[in-house]
């Protein structure tokens, strides 16, 4: 039997009796201190079936993914069910590690599902972001209650309602494969360039 949560914003989504939860691994990909902060202690208070991995600008998340230098240990360092990612980044911003994870990555990463949270609204971005593939894209809110809510919602949609492919994925995904998926995006990749 499903459990329905609250529809009144103040009550929390998370405020319910808890069913079978899997466990989830988030990688939130935010070069800003405080929003890294914000995030953390929200899902700490009420995601506690998701596990959350930070780091703080594209470069790193590259590296996050393919386990390398320091992110080695896949115990300590899980491969994401989920990236959340600002685009407005210093040394490697969202768009290049857009471009990097849907054109370049290893083919079992181009999969992972993403999520943009950026408090940028312009139409240029939004497009761009999902002519390179994103799943999502959340504005950042300035009221804290509604950030709180938006966190709440994304947690239980990606955790609790999606199933995503487990890495390393246990079905052969060949060159040809992820090419020919890829292809629509590579295709709206030139059209996306601002």
């Amino acid at each position: 039997m499903p459990i329905w949560p609250s529809r009144d914003k103040n009550a929390g989504l998370m405020d319910r009796t808890p069913g079978i939860i899997k466990p989830c691994n988030f990688l939130l990909v935010e070069d800003d201190p405080n929003d890294v902060l914000f995030v953390q202690q929200e899902f700490k208070r009420t995601a506690k079936n998701i596990r959350l991995s930070v780091v703080s600008d594209g470069i790193e998340a590259m590296r996050y993914l393919e386990g390398r230098d320091m992110y080695k240990d896949r115990q300590k360092y899980p491969a994401p069910h989920l990236i959340m990612l600002d685009l407005k980044m210093p040394r490697f911003s969202g768009f290049d590690f857009l471009e990097w994870l849907r054109f370049k990555a290893p083919d079992q990463l181009h999969f992972i599902p993403v999520v943009v949270l950026s408090s940028s609204n312009l139409p240029q971005d939004v497009a761009r972001a999902y002519a390179l593939g994103v799943n999502s894209f959340i504005v950042k809110p300035v009221n804290w209650e509604d950030f709180r809510y938006r966190l709440q919602v994304l947690a239980t949609y990606w955790a609790e309602n999606v199933e995503t492919p487990e890495f390393p994925t246990t079905v052969p995904i060949g060159k040809g494969a992820a090419q020919s998926i890829l292809a629509p995006l590579q295709a709206a990749r030139g059209r996306a360039q601002v």
